[in-house]
């Protein structure tokens, strides 16, 4: 680092001040071509800082301050006060009644009100323009409101009526018209929740088409394990066993947790992993969804910390630009949690265990892939609720609603079901208990403690 020596910053400071006088500058001894006393005299009088003398005309005063300017350089009239740019605290305050009297508004120099609104009426018989209102003109308090607001007569004139509350919808009776203006008491009292469900509504249907065709888009390769030389499954079971801790303590959202599983598949289906860069490739993938996803998300130190030092702030950065490029930078893209969303809030379901449960089962799913890389995400959510909806024996699980919404029949993910159930079944004795204790809380209603389904052949629908 460079350090600079103190003697030569205050040398040059000196230098500064005593090579660039200022105009007003009293102390300084310093001649700019004016005598001194006849600078602070002549200038003050004709700058308006001491009172003239009465016999000084205004000629002799412009004489004056002509021969006062002639004088000075002009290298020193173009330089910029230094006290404002140097922040001198001192002479700003020396300067601020001079300067507030020297710019002090006049009798002369305020600007004339002048009215709000003029009202134009067009006459046939009226020769000249109606005079405008006068403003600021005093009334008695016995006059007329016409009187005391000083309105035209074409305003006066006009029939007085009472305006009542509307109760009636209005509807354009041009069957053709695409605009129908509806008032009606109903839609004006509605909740701000209510509004925001129907504008949802109206776009569901092409939401959901449009994920059904992402999702197929942006899907990692059933078998990509095989290809790996250097990790295992049961390696990226800890990975996604750690990425949930990391999710809890940080308080990120469940789609995070989701996105960051989505970019570690599709990365590892193209490129191969060292052991040693999983974590770093969990944690720069965790890094990318939570920046996508959260509204405020943690800082690059945060992920650099939770890996203890393991890996510096730039590898991450790297391991970042690396994951982009290999995604071709899609990272908007549907999940697991993506569909199920759109099955709970078609089916709205009163029973309260039942959303939590569903997200407890797709959670499970995240540990094993080989498995579940298989399905697609659509039919692993709609797995996940037909068989939450199973366990807590809800008379229809599988509505005729969320069947015609999707477009799934219970034959279509039946076999997901099965799998599903296997892994529900044995979720208390995993390897990894991260996704268990975490659903053993009561903001999720301890959904982890419900008991899996006694025999499979319940699940027959």
């Amino acid at each position: 680092m460079y350090n600079a020596n103190p003697s030569k910053i205050m040398n040059r400071a000196k230098g500064l001040n005593e090579n660039a006088p200022l105009l007003n500058d009293e102390n300084s001894s310093i001649a700019v071509g004016i005598p001194r006393l006849y600078r602070n005299a002549k200038t003050r009088e004709v700058l308006g800082e001491l009172p003239c003398p009465a016999s000084m005309d205004v000629d002799q005063k412009v004489h004056v301050l002509s021969d006062i300017t002639s004088n000075i350089q002009p290298q020193q009239r173009k330089r910029p006060l230094r006290n404002s740019k140097l922040g001198n605290a001192g002479t700003q305050d020396e300067n601020f009644g001079h300067n507030q009297q020297k710019y002090k508004l006049t009798s002369y120099d305020r600007i004339p009100s002048k009215s709000a609104f003029t009202i134009h009426v067009d006459s046939e018989n009226s020769s000249s323009p109606p005079s405008p209102p006068v403003v600021g003109a005093t009334c008695k308090d016995d006059q007329p409101v016409e009187d005391r607001l000083d309105l035209h007569d074409a305003i006066t004139a006009l029939p007085k009526q009472a305006f009542g509350r509307v109760r009636e919808s209005f509807v354009i009776e041009d069957a053709e018209s695409p605009m129908v203006l509806d008032t009606s008491i109903a839609t004006l009292d509605r909740s701000e929740e209510e509004r925001a469900l129907d504008e949802f509504d109206i776009y569901k249907a092409d939401l959901f088409a449009y994920h059904r065709q992402a999702e197929e888009r942006y899907l990692a390769k059933a078998h990509y394990m095989r290809k790996q030389t250097d990790i295992t499954h049961g390696m990226r079971s800890i990975l996604v066993d750690w990425l949930v801790e990391v999710a809890e303590e940080y308080k990120l959202f469940r789609q995070t947790l989701f996105l960051s599983v989505n970019y570690i598949d599709r990365f590892l289906s193209t490129m191969a992993v060292n052991r040693g860069k999983l974590q770093l490739l969990g944690t720069a993938c965790t890094f990318i969804a939570s920046k996508f996803e959260e509204i405020e998300a943690p800082d690059l130190g945060e992920f650099v910390y939770i890996t203890d030092d393991t890996y510096s702030r730039s590898q991450v950065l790297k391991m970042e630009q690396m994951i982009l490029k290999v995604l071709s930078f899609n990272v908007a893209v549907p999940t697991i949690h993506t569909f199920l969303e759109h099955y709970l809030h078609e089916a709205n379901f009163d029973h309260p265990n039942h959303a939590y449960l569903s997200m407890y089962l797709i959670e499970l799913t995240l540990l094993d892939a080989d498995p579940y890389l298989q399905f697609l995400p659509s039919i692993i959510a709609a797995a996940a609720f037909f068989l939450a909806a199973k366990t807590l024996e809800l008379a229809d699980p599988w509505p005729s609603a969320v069947e015609s919404y999707s477009g799934y029949s219970v034959m279509h993910f039946l076999s997901c079901v099965q799998l599903l159930y296997g892994t529900h079944k044995n979720a208390k004795t995993h390897a990894q208990q991260a996704i268990y204790q975490k659903y053993q809380q009561t903001k999720y209603n301890t959904s982890s403690s419900i008991p899996p389904l006694a025999d499979l052949r319940s699940l027959r629908y």
